[in-house]
């Protein structure tokens, strides 16, 4: 269930480029089409959790939903620290993740990028990143538990 590497096309599509990677299509305008006009919008400012969820539930993409517990402060403290979720995801040898990691680019945004294996596929600039997924501190990640139909 490798990921097919996708470059967003604009600077705040790496929400549709990751979603495009598990869904395994070949751009992030392939995921367009169910997201309405909203992302044709000048305004446009990337897909929020509840957009991504909704895609996968249109393709019937089974998945997890896990936030981190700095990222929720208000929420149950049951749920994991950003280092929990980065080692779960680098010990699954099977599932492909979206994780929501702090943007370089847009001061208190987030940056959307896929994992997998220990492997960074990062849509800004069309790279994967060997070994490396273990320094992530993500926000969130969304499981994708079985490969799309």
């Amino acid at each position: 269930m490798k990921p097919i590497l996708v470059k967003q096309s604009r600077p705040k599509d790496c929400g549709m480029a990751c979603l495009a990677m598990v869904l395994g299509m070949r751009s992030s305008q392939d995921v367009d089409k169910f997201l309405g006009e909203r992302v044709h919008d000048e305004e446009f400012d990337g897909l929020t959790d509840a957009e991504l969820m909704h895609v996968l539930n249109i393709m019937d993409v089974p998945y997890r939903y896990y936030a981190a517990r700095e990222a929720m402060p208000c929420l149950d403290s049951n749920l994991m620290t950003s280092r929990q979720l980065a080692s779960r995801m680098n010990a699954d040898t099977k599932c492909l993740y979206i994780a929501g990691v702090p943007s370089l680019n847009h001061e208190g945004g987030f940056h959307l990028v896929v994992c997998y294996k220990g492997e960074i596929y990062d849509p800004s600039n069309a790279k994967i990143y060997n070994g490396t997924a273990d320094i992530l501190e993500p926000v969130c990640i969304i499981q994708i538990l079985k490969e799309p139909k």
